[in-house]
């Protein structure tokens, strides 16, 4: 979906600017004069400003945030440590594993059965079972 985004945003940019067009080697977010990527103070204050459009301000969202969510989804789709790696430009993999720790901890969650919730369950269960068993009756 992200790639889809990206490459209707640069096919409208292109239509608009057809003789500065974006090129493939071009960073997605870039400072004005295209030289470089868009810096870190002026991309926080983009995102807020869409975080606010979106009525997204009382959530603590981030930039760098997105970025290790983006990681951690993919990691949990892929099981691609090594992909990830590169995909974030971390010099080495020790950099990268704490997203093998992470969807561990997420895997291990949602195999998790709460004894609470079964021992509620079967209360449930039982209480409306009783309840038939009295409209039954009645």
């Amino acid at each position: 979906t992200a790639i889809q985004l990206l490459k209707e945003y640069c096919l409208a940019y292109n239509s608009k600017h057809p003789y500065n067009k974006l090129k493939p080697t071009d960073y997605v977010f870039f400072n004005e004069d295209r030289t470089g990527p868009l810096k870190g103070d002026k991309m926080r204050r983009i995102f807020n400003k869409v975080q606010k459009l979106a009525g997204l301000e009382e959530k603590h969202f981030t930039p760098h945030g997105c970025r290790h969510f983006f990681a951690l989804q993919y990691y949990l789709q892929s099981h691609d440590i090594l992909l990830i790696k590169r995909l974030l430009g971390h010099k080495s993999l020790a950099a990268t594993e704490i997203y093998l720790i992470l969807a561990a901890s997420i895997e291990a969650q949602e195999r998790y059965v709460n004894p609470l919730d079964v021992a509620m369950n079967k209360l449930a269960g039982d209480k409306s079972k009783s309840d038939a068993k009295s409209e039954v009756k009645a």
